[in-house]
């Protein structure tokens, strides 16, 4: 992304090995290798995985594929001293995890988030819940949430563990009171509401507002906001940064006026827990607004640390 990485990150990178790209001749050799040495327990892993209710058949192809990565996975640890597998994420990094517990007999915790692999296309959150030792979700919202789908005796496995944040990396200056100042930082997804916020600086610029739009970060909506920005004529007011290294996103923050992450759900469920970066946000003392939606009023008590709105609802955002 173009983004500088610092020594210990780069000390770090050369002791981590890498599964992707996938070596085919490998990956060949993976699957025979247990179905030789472990045959038992390399097909009825294989049987269980696919005869799980999927959604589809590309969820169940995905599946397949999944599980030829546990096994190449595995390969390469069975000869490593590992006492616990720990899957950060629910969807493609748990069925590996799961894979390698049935034919190595390694533990697997888990990390659960928002977003593709709880509320889009959940694939296998009973199975996967079943066979982990133990799991941590990051909102009280994503737990409930699977207590409705897998139980709540499964459920007990769960942990609410809230993120934190080093506050001393976040240290507050004198916030522009001369410019209104807007800044928000995220992946330009749909759900991080974006384009709501362009339209909502359409409204300001029609009123006369002074004001500049500033957003930090990239993905698939770049295209969609480049070309809102333009058709509403706000090139001057609206600016798309990209992604920036964590020093200039510091940067950012300490020059803007207020903070704004008008999330929504998209129509095929996709959803934010608590962005990180509200609680950056707060810690570096700018106002914040954001929506009602999915685990954000866990953080933001309305009127009281911030101010919340509908989601989807430009008006309330307007005059927020």
């Amino acid at each position: 992304m173009g983004i500088p990485l610092s020594t210990f990150q780069l000390e770090l990178q050369q002791r981590v090995n890498y599964l992707l790209p996938i070596n085919l001749l490998k990956l060949l050799v993976s699957q025979l290798y247990f179905s030789i040495v472990k045959p038992l327990r390399y097909f009825s892993t294989l049987v269980y995985l696919l005869s799980r209710p999927h959604p589809n058949l590309s969820t169940r192809i995905k599946t397949l594929l999944h599980f030829g990565e546990g096994v190449y996975f595995s390969y390469f640890l069975r000869n490593e001293k590992i006492h616990e597998i720990h899957a950060h994420f629910l969807d493609r990094a748990a069925v590996l995890a799961l894979v390698a517990k049935r034919l190595l007999d390694i533990p697997f915790s888990l990390s659960i988030h928002a977003g593709a692999d709880i509320y889009v296309h959940p694939i296998l959150l009973r199975e996967k819940l079943v066979d982990a030792r133990q799991a941590v979700t990051c909102t009280q919202h994503n737990k409930n949430h699977l207590e409705t789908i897998v139980g709540h005796t499964l459920s007990k496995k769960i942990t609410f563990i809230p993120h934190g944040l080093d506050s001393s990396a976040y240290q507050s200056r004198n916030h522009n009171h001369d410019k209104l100042i807007i800044l928000s930082v995220g992946q330009l997804k749909m759900r991080k509401g974006f384009l709501q916020l362009v339209d909502v600086c359409k409204m300001l610029d029609n009123k006369g507002y002074d004001f500049k739009c500033e957003i930090i970060g990239e993905g698939p909506l770049r295209k969609a906001l480049e070309e809102r920005i333009s058709d509403l004529s706000l090139e001057d007011k609206v600016f798309l940064h990209g992604a920036l290294p964590h020093e200039a996103v510091l940067e950012k923050y300490q020059k803007a006026t207020m903070f704004v992450m008008p999330c929504i759900q998209t129509d095929d469920g996709d959803v934010d827990g608590i962005p990180n970066v509200l609680l950056e946000a707060m810690a570096m003392k700018l106002p914040v607004i954001s929506t009602k939606v999915s685990a954000i009023p866990e953080l933001i008590d309305d009127q009281k640390n911030g101010v919340l709105v509908s989601p989807n609802e430009q008006d309330e955002l307007f005059e927020a």
